[in-house]
């Protein structure tokens, strides 16, 4: 069955230099200003340089496919294909399940073994018992070629000297658990470790290999709120449409609710709350000293309720109005979105394909 092009949408590629107010761009769009994207892109290049480690962007803010067992064909097929893919496990029964399907099929994966730093997730202790036996079962072409770990604790520390204790946690955790293996006769290429915060924080990442980090590509509020950018460094938003109004309320509804900004409300448990997110003019600004925010979302309307004391009224917010929204956590918020906008100076540059899905 097929739409009949009298009724189907413009396509967004078909729309470049468009500006953000012009009503045939649809919303809600998840754009992304060109300009901070690359400035934010240095500034973590530059962090890892600073640090004698390579830099290993993270994709999951703007594109992530999780790997499990059920992918192994998938993983052989792409690395057959020239593609260097490495897969994550963390116990001996997955390395077994790997090394039986690397027999079968012989094949060869390369396997990073997770370490669990801070008791955040997943992974093996630095200092456990399972850490040894996981990487002897790994065989016949299955293939130790490092460690990995993501100190997650990172993001609830509330000062910076609490991210540079947690950098150096992470750093000398990953750094044991990879000395030990040497110990035990296993060689140990990769030593992976990151998140954006320890990144921007970290003070020496001896023994360390690489670093990872994701969101610092985009940024958001909860990392504005750690204090790993400011406000004005948040390159991801949303852009929304105005369409009704509650004078009694003083509310004012947009056309992007849950599905369009996530239900992340990750910055309520920090000391600045910015609800469902903070609303900008269209040149990502934020209204009124940053004092509004989006107070509450249903499916597929957000709500944004007027303080008292504002300096702004209904009045403007007229039916049509375009908007942008920074947002808690860019992750969630970028993850639903068919096509990401780079923008530059208001008009979208380039339409990005984004893929969803763990397909």
């Amino acid at each position: 069955m097929s739409v009949d092009s009298r009724f189907a949408a413009p396509a967004l590629a078909s729309l470049k230099d468009c500006a953000l107010d012009d009503p045939r761009l649809p919303t809600p769009l998840f754009v992304i200003d060109s300009q901070k994207l690359e400035k934010n892109l240095r500034r973590a290049q530059d962090r890892a340089a600073k640090l004698g480690v390579a830099f290993r962007p993270h994709l999951k803010t703007h594109k992530s496919i999780g790997i499990a067992p059920q992918k192994l064909a998938e993983v052989s097929r792409l690395r057959s294909l020239g593609a260097d893919i490495k897969i994550i496990l963390d116990s001996a029964e997955a390395a077994r399940a790997v090394s039986a399907f690397c027999s079968r099929e012989k094949t060869t994966i390369p396997v990073l073994l997770e370490i669990d730093v801070d008791g955040h997730r997943s992974g093996i202790r630095p200092d456990g018992a399972e850490l040894l036996p996981a990487a002897a079962a790994l065989a016949d072409g299955a293939e130790l070629v490092g460690v990995l770990t993501h100190a997650g604790d990172s993001y609830e520390c509330k000062t910076t000297a609490e991210i540079e204790a947690a950098a150096e946690a992470e750093r000398a955790g990953i750094v044991l658990a990879a000395e030990r293996l040497r110990a035990a006769g296993h060689t140990v290429k990769i030593v992976s470790a990151g998140s954006t915060p320890t990144l921007m924080f970290a003070k020496d990442e001896t023994g360390v290999t690489e670093m990872r980090a994701g969101v610092c590509a985009l940024f958001d509020l909860f990392m504005s709120n750690v204090g790993a950018c400011t406000v004005d460094d948040i390159a991801g938003s949303v852009l929304a449409t105005v369409i009704g109004r509650q004078v009694d309320k003083r509310r004012v509804i947009l056309d992007c609710g849950f599905l369009a900004l996530s239900r992340d409300r990750g910055t309520a448990r920090q000391a600045h709350d910015y609800g469902y997110g903070l609303v900008c003019g269209l040149d990502g600004k934020p209204l009124a000293d940053g004092t509004i925010v989006l107070t509450g979302t249903n499916q597929e309307h957000g709500i944004l309720t007027l303080p008292e004391n504002s300096p702004l009224t209904q009045e403007d917010f007229p039916i049509g109005r375009r908007l942008r929204i920074l947002p808690n956590h860019a992750c969630p918020t970028a993850a639903p979105y068919g096509s990401l906008v780079l923008i530059e100076n208001g008009r979208v540059a380039e339409v990005l394909d984004h893929v969803r899905g763990w397909d």
